[in-house]
């Protein structure tokens, strides 16, 4: 019988660690956050992101789903190497929101909506994704979690420099993961 593969898990695991494995008694989301911290975070910042997180924001869904981790917090070194966006950033239509598109489109007829709703999410999506960018130097994955992003309505309101690396991967499981990991190869 071939003792291959246990020689080479034994090499692994004479060179790697492995990773500490914590049951959790949490809340099932906090793990989730957890995880999704960590799947290209160094372990040791693991902790420390989601410590930073925690500090600014309640870890629940509710939460989360409204809060503006893309602003005011900044992550040293390597801490924050992506940026996943969850969905177009609409703003709630607002009586204000509701106004302001009543007066684009009183000034550009045709355009109310997009200039007073759709510009402003994109904008505030490309600003989110942009978050780990903070030298010429520094290289992130963005990723956007919603169909939405990849049609040419809603690219055109991306900036050239998401615009020029945007890419759309297939519906199909690994796909984000194999870039991801393509990505950090390159880059690295």
């Amino acid at each position: 019988m071939d003792d291959r593969p246990k020689r080479i898990l034994d090499v692994l695991q004479k060179t790697f660690t492995l990773p500490k494995w914590k049951p959790s008694s949490e809340d099932p989301f906090k793990t989730l956050i957890v995880t999704i911290i960590s799947q290209n975070t160094a372990d040791r910042n693991t902790a420390r992101a989601f410590e930073n997180l925690s500090n600014k924001f309640r870890i629940i869904p509710e939460v989360l789903a409204k809060a503006r981790a893309s602003e005011g917090v900044d992550f040293p070194e390597d801490e924050m190497n992506s940026a996943v966006i969850v969905g177009v950033p609409y703003a709630e239509p607002t009586p204000k929101v509701k106004a302001q598109i009543k007066y684009f489109e009183e000034c550009y007829p045709g355009h109310g909506r997009e200039y007073g709703y759709v510009i402003p999410a994109m904008k505030k999506a490309s600003q989110a994704a942009g978050r780990p960018i903070r030298t010429l130097d520094d290289r992130a994955a963005m990723i956007f979690l919603e169909y939405r992003f990849s049609t040419p309505y809603c690219q055109q309101f991306f900036p050239p420099w998401i615009q020029s690396n945007l890419k759309i991967l297939p519906s199909e499981e690994g796909a984000i993961s194999r870039e991801l990991q393509h990505f950090f190869r390159r880059v690295s």
